[in-house]
């Protein structure tokens, strides 16, 4: 009888995920990063898929976003300058990964809702599917070690992260800065009402300043 061995990789995965109860429910998820594919994904052999394709599979309904940077308002932060929000990295079978707090990466649950806008990254790089997977997956097994640092070591690091594992346009240097420009310069608003809720809370602010002033000017 053969016993099979384990890799390094699975062993900093179990070792990674025993420190705490909620994380040891979590080795599954990671053990088989398209364990819960649509069947619009299931139904694509090809484990390169170029960006014609992927738009098509975008569900926001289900919230699955292939291939893509997803990111949503930040409570109150976006409302002042609202370049600034919460960013995450999908697998390519759609689900959310985000840095959202210390040594913790949400799946299939984004921190501050769903996405209001995503850019599709995977367009013409071609990067094979199990090579975007197992970035992610490496990406997040780091920081599940990592503390949370708003303006330091924040979501945006994670994503940059796990494009730099991936070497996403043949680069290794990707940071919170170019991460945060391809979301703000590449993306698509999921859907008119999400433009409207990423600016709303910014409008209003606007709104008191403008009749705060008013009132000063009395």
């Amino acid at each position: 009888m053969t016993t099979k061995k384990t890799s390094v990789e699975d062993k900093d995965s179990v070792n990674l995920y025993s420190h705490d109860n909620s994380s040891i429910n979590n080795i599954s998820q990671y053990t088989n990063i398209n364990n819960s594919v649509p069947n619009n994904l299931n139904n694509n052999n090809n484990n390169n898929i170029n960006s014609s394709n992927i738009k098509f599979l975008i569900d926001p309904k289900n919230n699955r976003y292939p291939y893509c940077l997803v990111w949503t308002p930040l409570p109150l932060i976006t409302a002042i300058i609202p370049c600034i929000g919460h960013l995450g990295i999908c697998s390519s079978d759609g689900i959310i990964h985000d840095f959202s707090g210390p040594y913790y990466v949400s799946r299939d649950e984004m921190a501050f809702g769903n996405p209001t806008k995503y850019a599709i990254l995977n367009s013409n790089e071609l990067i094979e599917k199990n090579e975007w997977d197992k970035a992610v997956k490496k990406g997040t097994n780091q920081y599940f070690r990592q503390n949370y640092s708003f303006c330091f070591n924040n979501c945006h690091s994670y994503c940059a992260k796990v494009l730099n594992y991936m070497k996403y346009k043949g680069k290794n240097n990707w940071n919170m800065v170019s991460v945060w420009w391809i979301i703000n310069t590449k993306s698509k608003y999921v859907s008119w009402e999400k433009l409207f809720q990423t600016y709303l809370g910014f409008f209003i602010f606007i709104g008191i300043i403008l009749f705060m002033i008013s009132l000063n000017k009395k």
